[in-house]
């Protein structure tokens, strides 16, 4: 047996069934005669496939209300005709929707031919027949548009986005029973329940669909009473309150409520008996006092579900689902560098026995070269020889050469051979020597490599982590900035706000040319922090991408003073000051030993390779480990002292490091600072022990670096720190420039070792 489709008791289908039973009821009164405008949902009800029996039932209700036995008897036709049909269709697999279309037609004829229906007096002159028809053509007509708006309702609302043909239906169906809803409670009720809406909708849809909302509303009363006024009346209400909304919720409401009573007084209602005062002044009040009840969780769980389809998520989500794919490829290499690492580090394996055996091996090759054809082998063997060979051995690897003096007694006293065995010795310690310098050299390059991989992994992480991270959602901000642009005349048609809470950034594309302050401006008051043009992007002629980034707390400026050695076509100091990102720059000095083209290139090479490594990210020790051991690699001697100092603008504190240098400096407040370190230069030694201080700079801070020509000028430290003192320095390059010529009066204007100095000085940023 067929059994029909039972109602699930769930709280979202007794909302549903609840809503869909008031509409029944309230479009029956939609017609002046009780016509069945129910109809039109009741069809659409049963073809989007409803439950059936309630269907029908909650239309044959909607025939009660008509108090007449023969419209009741036309009702109940037309319900038992579409329960009959619509039960063989579905129990037919129920797909074909055009078939599903005819039984609204077929239904009608129940109408025309039963219905009693008095003329109408506007169609006077036009046969009562024909108006049925008429009427019944039109109720064809709005069960179509009713069962699309349904199906939006039930599947799409509040899910995506809608069609303007989607939007016409659902209007169309509200509308209708709107008006059902003014003629079964009167002009005050329905007030009451519109303004009610309007000002919800206002407070979840912020914009100027709030307005269109409302003339929505006013159509019934306008359609009823032949009259436009309706529509300018709502349109007032609801543009007041879309303006003070920005304000609050009571200033919106006080608003609409002033507009109300200035609309009234102008009608001549303070005239009327004090029922009807009472009654209309209700109608707007209680719906005020309702919205200021409302909930603000609420408002903010309506107005995320209306922008979620209101809005495009598809290109935030597709952002996101890259990023995440590109953070899984950078995290795979980390691992892949990582294993490198690993893998230089197995190969380097345990060294401590490299010497023992090559002690051993030399011994060997002594035997094997002299000893074996000596005819004394067996006397020395039997005296013990091999222990005073392997002293021997020992001091000769230790000393890197051997010679008489380090025969051992019993060795000379007995040996026929000692010269000759001098002579082996040394020559297996010479190639002892270059093995031992190429196994250096290799395990240097592995430990090299290893730090390396290790460095590159690291910086993948922490690149992968970083992107893995789905971009944070400011739904807020971003329409409140649409907004603040509007007011400014931006023309905007699409805003991207992402990243930290602290530190967000913007994307956005503007139509036409427009002034690059207002749009940064307009971004300060909506994210409340400073914000700074980081690209601007031509995507057409008359269509920019702007990208708003925050602008640092702090700026800098530089200066450098710098003289060359007397006699050198060189200068063996060089200094870089190059910015890292928006955020941080680097400031660095590096004083090649010596002077000339080759301290020059040490220092450039230094210099190049420190600021190549920061740009690129990686870890500070892995960078000055890295360039200490290539430096090393060099055959020369090649050493240069470096001054380094990478700087944070947004919170002042720099991370400075020192390496051979001399004093730095850092002027404070009338105070002065000093900076001092202990490591020897770059490329002396393969393990480097640099100096590093954290800092914090704050507004009008100088840091000066300066090379040793310029500190060995002023004789010692006390002396030029003496000197600092007396300096009340604002402009660096004014700073470097006094320095640099004082240090020149001491030498009696002659340049003895290349001389520069650094300063840079920290200020809030405009």
């Amino acid at each position: 047996m067929p059994t029909f489709r039972r109602p699930k008791i769930r709280e979202h289908d007794i909302l549903l069934y609840g809503g869909l039973l008031a509409c029944v009821l309230l479009l029956a009164f939609v017609g002046g005669q009780g016509e069945p405008y129910a109809f039109a949902l009741f069809f659409a009800m049963a073809a989007e496939g409803l439950n059936l029996p309630l269907a029908c039932l909650f239309f044959l209700l909607s025939g009660v209300l008509t108090l007449n036995a023969e419209k009741m008897i036309v009702y109940g036709c037309q319900a038992l005709f579409l329960f009959v049909a619509f039960f063989i269709f579905r129990r037919l697999g129920g797909k074909n929707r055009l078939l599903a279309a005819l039984f609204a037609p077929v239904a009608m004829v129940f109408f025309v031919l039963l219905f009693p229906l008095e003329p109408y007096q506007i169609f006077a002159g036009i046969p009562v027949l024909w108006q049925k028809i008429v009427i019944a053509a039109a109720l064809f007509l709005l069960s179509l548009f009713f069962r699309a708006a349904l199906s939006v309702i039930l599947f799409k609302l509040t899910k995506c986005r809608l069609s303007r043909e989607e939007l016409l239906c659902v209007a169309l169906f509200l509308c209708t029973v709107a008006t059902g809803l003014y003629k079964c409670f009167g002009p005050l009720v329905y007030f009451a329940a519109a303004l009610f809406a309007v000002l919800f909708c206002i407070a979840t849809m912020k914009n100027a669909g709030a307005v269109v909302f409302a003339l929505l509303c006013a159509l019934p009363p306008a359609l009823t009473e032949f009259s436009l006024s309706p529509l300018a009346l709502y349109a007032i209400y609801a543009g007041m309150g879309l303006f003070f909304y920005p304000s609050g919720k009571f200033p919106c409401v006080l608003a609409v409520a002033f507009a109300f009573l200035a609309v009234q007084f102008c009608g001549g209602l303070y005239g009327a008996d004090a029922a009807t005062i009472a009654f209309t002044l209700l109608s707007c009040g209680v719906p005020c006092v309702l919205f200021l009840c409302v909930p603000a969780a609420a408002l903010k769980a309506a107005e995320k579900k209306l922008v979620f389809y209101r809005e495009n998520h598809l290109n935030r989500i597709a952002v996101n689902r890259n990023r995440a794919a590109i953070g899984e490829r950078l995290f795979a290499l980390s691992n892949v560098f990582r294993r490198i690492e690993n893998t230089f580090d197995a190969l380097s394996g345990d060294e401590s026995g490299g010497e023992e055996n090559a002690r051993k091996h030399i011994r060997e090759q002594i035997e094997t070269r002299l000893c074996a054809s000596c005819r004394n082998a067996e006397k020395c063997r039997a005296l013990g020889m091999g222990g005073a060979l392997d002293m021997l051995v020992a001091v000769g690897c230790a000393k890197g050469k051997a010679g008489l003096v380090d025969l051992p007694a019993v060795l000379s006293s007995n040996c026929v051979n000692a010269g000759g065995v001098l002579f082996c010795l040394n020559g297996q310690l010479g190639e002892y020597r270059k093995y031992m310098l190429e196994a250096e050299n290799a395990r240097s390059g592995r430990q090299l490599m290893s730090s390396q991989a290790q460095g590159v992994s690291e910086l993948l992480k922490h690149i992968a982590l970083e992107q893995s991270q789905p971009l944070s959602v400011f739904d807020e901000k971003e329409r409140a900035l649409y907004a603040a642009l509007a007011k400014k005349g931006v023309i905007c048609s699409e805003i991207l706000v992402y990243g930290e809470e602290e530190n967000v950034s913007v994307t956005l594309t503007v139509f036409g040319r427009c002034e690059n302050a207002k749009i940064v401006k307009a971004a300060e008051e909506v994210l409340g922090m400073p914000m700074m043009t980081g690209e601007k992007l031509v995507l057409a002629k008359d269509k920019f991408c702007y990208v708003l980034r925050k602008k640092p707390r702090f700026d800098a400026a530089f200066g450098v003073a710098a003289m060359k050695k007397k006699g050198e076509a060189e200068s063996g100091d060089t200094h870089s000051v190059i910015r890292i990102d928006e955020k941080r720059f680097l400031a660095a000095l590096s004083d090649g030993m010596g002077s000339g083209p080759a301290a020059r290139r040490i220092s450039e090479s230094a210099l190049s390779l420190l600021e190549s490594f920061y740009r690129a990210g990686m870890p500070g020790d892995t960078v000055l480990s890295t360039v200490n051991k290539l430096l090393t690699f060099n055959r020369e001697e090649s050493f240069a002292c470096i001054d380094l100092a990478a700087v944070d603008l947004d919170s002042g504190r720099a991370d400075i490091v020192k390496i051979g240098s001399p004093l730095g400096f850092i002027f404070s407040e009338g105070t002065i600072r000093v900076l001092e370190g202990e490591g020897l230069p770059l490329g002396m030694l393969d393990e480097l022990h640099p100096t590093t201080l954290s800092v914090q700079l704050g507004e009008n801070d100088i840091l000066v670096f300066l090379s040793d020509g310029v500190t060995d000028a002023f004789g010692s430290s006390s002396d030029l720190f003496d000197y600092l003192k007396t300096l009340s320095p604002l402009n660096p390059q004014a700073l470097a420039d006094d320095i640099l010529h004082t240090a020149l009066r001491r030498t009696d204007g002659l340049a003895r070792d290349d001389m520069t100095t650094l300063a840079v000085r920290i200020f809030t940023a405009a």
